[in-house]
């Protein structure tokens, strides 16, 4: 189908896209989506006692069904969990869920319910989750994005410009335009492997000509139309009144750019096809705040960070019981109800490894800092050697790279070798991602 696609005159491209979004957003949008969406909304209005029985509830209705899963049912077994006692207390018996595990297991995880799915990760760090879902799971998930992007007046008859990884233009097209239109959806769908300074005047003038309110994507993807249109002069001729960003950390130097040429401050929202945990923005509140109604979520120190773990409610073909996102997060305060996130700070492998035995994580507040650096990357070439990968931008002077390579001895001392290489933008995952670190170690 993508090799069809690919020889299609560019209208066609436009009406492929229109047909599959008509049918995709038919069984996205169905009944199943309208009541957990008028479930989430109604939960905004209830007590936070009556969101903890809500959360309770769901829990306890989760964990009975996973006995009908092998695997479940020998790990309710081996580790004694009492599916009739306080879910909050039994499901801390259990060990935590890898993914190691999952792909190990996948036969004896799924149940057989009616409507099954599948579902893919695009995995990070190199492995990607291959799994199940089915209509439940998919309706929760789209319904509790909805609740979030609505609390901020975005609707679903609101046009939006998305800045995703999907091939949505032929690689080899060098040409404008770099988007393609899906009207079922509402959606003007630009290329992420197009956007270079030669491009970005295509891509402005296409906003310009569109004049759509609402951008969403990549973090990495929109900072750079913003970086590239800054350096070359690109302008907007109206006002964006909405960008939200996903599938991405969101860092300072993300949010300084993207304010910088559009004038507005990006929301953002942490969430994973598993469906284990939700983070939302929430209107005049900083840092996100847990959707104590979609998952049951926990947090565990690892240092200053916590990990984050979390339990599907809705998924009943395929139930993850405290799995281990290898996200991390700081800023996290168990205290309040619901919980709130300050930042989510990357994965747990976004860690370099020093020659005497240390592992050094949240390296990219070092970055955020300083803001004469648009994009960064650190690549582990040896125990002993790092790379830093730097996109500068007018605010680079002779003693910039100085005050970085200042800033990472403080951080990691004097036992490594550091080696910085300009470039005008990192290079991404096939998936059209930004990996920080990568460790070839």
């Amino acid at each position: 189908m993508n090799r069809i696609y690919r020889r299609l005159p560019y209208f066609l491209q436009n009406m492929a896209i229109s047909v599959f979004g008509f049918f995709n957003d038919k069984k996205r949008f169905g009944i199943e989506f309208e009541r957990f969406l008028k479930e989430y909304s109604e939960n905004n209005n209830r007590s936070l006692d009556e969101i903890m029985h809500i959360r309770a509830t769901s829990l306890s209705r989760f964990l009975k069904h996973s006995n009908k899963s092998l695997f479940w049912h020998n790990r309710f077994a081996k580790y004694d969990v009492d599916l009739n006692g306080d879910p909050l207390v039994q499901i801390k018996k259990l060990p935590l869920l890898t993914k190691s595990e999952v792909q190990e297991n996948l036969n004896d995880i799924k149940i057989s319910v009616a409507g099954l799915r599948p579902i893919s990760t695009s995995g990070s760090t190199g492995s990607g989750l291959a799994f199940w879902g089915n209509e439940s799971s998919e309706a929760a998930q789209w319904a509790i994005w909805w609740r979030y992007w609505g609390r901020f007046g975005i609707n679903r008859g609101t046009w939006c410009a998305h800045f995703g990884g999907k091939m949505i233009v032929p690689i080899l097209r060098r040409k404008p335009p770099y988007y393609r239109l899906n009207l079922a959806s509402k959606q003007m769908m630009f290329s992420a492997y197009h956007l270079s300074e030669t491009t970005v005047f295509d891509y402005i003038q296409a906003l310009n000509k569109k004049r759509i309110l609402w951008l969403h994507g990549y973090a990495s993807v929109i900072t750079e139309l913003a970086r590239l249109a800054i350096q070359t002069g690109a302008k907007l001729d109206y006002q964006v009144k909405y960008i939200s960003l996903g599938s991405e950390n969101v860092t300072s130097s993300h949010q300084r750019v993207i304010f910088e040429f559009f004038g507005i401050k990006p929301i953002q929202h942490y969430g994973l096809a598993e469906g284990v945990a939700n983070f939302s923005a929430i209107p005049n509140k900083e840092g996100l705040v847990v959707d104590e109604d979609f998952s049951y979520v926990e947090f565990l120190p690892v240092g200053e960070q916590f990990k984050i773990i979390g339990t599907n409610f809705t998924n009943y073909a395929f139930p993850l019981i405290r799995y281990d996102t290898s996200d991390l997060a700081s800023g996290v305060n168990i205290e309040v109800f619901p919980r709130t996130v300050g930042n989510i700070d990357g994965r747990q492998d976004d860690y370099i490894k020093l020659p005497t035995g240390e592992r050094i994580g949240r390296l990219a507040s070092l970055f955020n800092q300083f803001d004469f650096i648009d994009e960064s990357q650190i690549v582990q070439r040896k125990l002993n050697m790092l790379e830093i990968n730097i996109v500068k931008n007018w605010r680079w002077t002779e003693n910039s790279e100085a005050l970085v390579l200042a800033a990472m001895r403080e951080k990691l001392g004097h036992v490594m070798q550091i080696h910085f290489v300009y470039s005008s933008a990192i290079k991404r995952t096939a998936s059209g991602k930004i990996r920080f670190v990568i460790s070839e170690v």
